[in-house]
């Protein structure tokens, strides 16, 4: 399904049908992967949809539609225990002003002319109210939104103050307007005028019975809410410091993830596989970078789920054989310290003429093999005789590379050397905080060889990319890569 805006139905159907004729060789390779002759079925008859972007349709909103309906939510209790208190303060305001209200009524002044008069004084206060609200709440939400994004890659939201907004705004003020400055004042007016303009009373208050209570609900509401959104703010600080301190199967202190932007084409496998360990070593051999290894994926953001087939056991289910794919280099589980729970890792003998081989997480383990070991077996992309591809050499810890809120998911990786597969992430252990080698890295990506060219390449501190990630932004783009065919499927 694919988001489409502002196109008539004749061009939706007509890009659906070109879309859906370009995926036909990518459905074929996920439908040769599935064992069930139905659902091979079901996949190579599939076709792309079009549908309105209007609706805020895609995984960005399925993503972020829970966590704003929360942070609206509690923007609304702000801003209703400010009317409360606002309403209080109003009460207690007019209360002073009683005696001069009771003369006005006493005098022939009627009950509305007095309430307009005060709605005129409040009106001028809600006015300033709005404007700075307008003023200060764009400002403040570019900078969130800039401080929550990458410096340069803001996320896809539209801030733009339009006429709903401006029509949801003004209802707003007016609601708080009515409810919570004229109701007091109209509480006020029904005191005991008589009462009020007593000789000697001076500036003491006359309250009605009514009055008194709507003073002590109002109390009430507003010291109820605030301990609600003070215990609303206590929660979201101890799920911020349970997700800083909670094992995600990796060692995040200290790594900087570079992420790659390899544009155009004209390296062949061997130039790539050159341009890697030219890479790496280049890396290396800074002295504040400890260690460095290469990946296909990002984290959290990898979506390549494949289907992995065991040779010689063609029982396992459909539902156990899928799981994440990531091709990784040499070093890499070093590097980011997930532990090996038996066999090996790769190694620089794993080469492109050299037996295939894989490693497999203790997740996947577990779905594909039980309690037996891993260690020995062969796997593939499709049914027998696929099936006999790659050679199990490993078994590792699980991470939790979708996400800290998400579990390890079910992960096979492989040789990125053996397959020459562009790498999209550079992963770098450095001594200290890795934030502040950015500058080094970049002068010593771009003196690889004289094909970089100016880009746009992110350099994220692991620690921040589950969930919340600031940016740091570096120059470096690759003026030609290889472009090769993927042997898995996209889920």
């Amino acid at each position: 399904m694919w988001v489409l805006a502002g196109v008539s139905d004749t061009e939706k159907a007509s890009a659906g049908n070109r879309w859906t004729q370009a995926l036909q060789p990518d459905l074929g390779l996920i439908a040769d992967a599935t064992k069930g002759p139905k659902e091979r079925e079901h996949i190579r008859g599939a076709h792309v949809q079009l549908i309105s972007a209007a609706g805020g349709e895609g995984s960005f909103s399925a993503a972020y539609m829970r966590p704003l309906f929360l942070l609206m939510g509690m923007a609304a209790l702000v801003f209703l225990v400010g009317c409360l208190n606002l309403a209080n303060l109003q009460l207690a305001r007019l209360a002073g002003r009683q005696r001069e209200i009771a003369l006005r009524l006493a005098l022939g002044a009627s009950c509305w002319r007095v309430l307009r008069q005060l709605l005129v004084e409040d009106s001028l206060l809600v006015a300033i109210g709005g404007s700075l609200a307008l003023a200060t709440g764009g400002v403040l939400s570019s900078l969130l939104l800039h401080w929550a994004s990458a410096r340069e890659h803001a996320m896809p939201i539209d801030l733009t103050f339009g006429l709903g907004e401006f029509l949801v705004g003004a209802g707003l003020l007016i609601t708080a307007l009515i409810g919570f400055s004229l109701l007091p004042a109209w509480q006020i007016t029904r005191g005991n005028i008589g009462a009020a303009i007593q000789p000697g009373l001076g500036n003491r208050v006359v309250l009605a019975s009514t009055g008194r209570r709507w003073s002590s609900l109002l109390l009430a509401g507003q010291v109820s809410l605030s301990l609600l959104l003070l215990s609303l703010a206590t929660l979201f600080a101890r799920t911020l410091l349970n997700l800083s301190q909670l094992y995600a199967g990796l060692d995040r202190e200290h790594v900087l993830s570079v992420h790659l932007d390899l544009a155009g084409g004209g390296l062949d496998r061997q130039d790539l596989t050159d341009l890697n360990k030219r890479i790496l070593n280049a890396l290396k051999a800074l002295p504040f970078v400890r260690d460095a290894a290469m990946q296909m994926c990002r984290i959290p953001g990898c979506i390549w789920n494949t289907a992995i087939h065991v040779s010689g056991r063609p029982e396992i289910p459909e539902a156990q054989i899928h799981g994440e794919e990531n091709h990784v280099g040499v070093g890499f589980f070093h590097t980011l310290g997930i532990p090996l729970l038996q066999g090996r890792t790769f190694v620089e003998g794993d080469e492109k003429h050299s037996q295939p081989v894989a490693i497999v997480n203790h997740a996947f383990a577990k779905k594909l093999f039980g309690s037996e070991s891993p260690v020995g077996h062969y796997i593939g992309y499709k049914p027998a005789p696929g099936d006999h591809s790659y050679l199990i050499v490993g078994e590792v810890g699980d991470a939790r590379v979708d996400g800290l809120r998400l579990p390890a998911p079910p992960a096979a990786y492989f040789s990125i050397d053996q397959g020459a597969d562009p790498a999209g992430t550079i992963e770098v252990r450095a001594v200290g905080s890795p934030t502040n080698i950015a500058a080094d890295i970049r002068r010593s990506l771009q003196s690889v060889e004289p094909g970089l060219r100016n880009g746009k390449t992110r350099l994220d501190p692991l620690r921040k990319s589950c969930r919340s990630t600031r940016n740091l932004e570096t120059d470096f783009r690759l003026k030609s890569c290889w472009h090769g065919s993927r042997r898995s499927s996209p889920g």
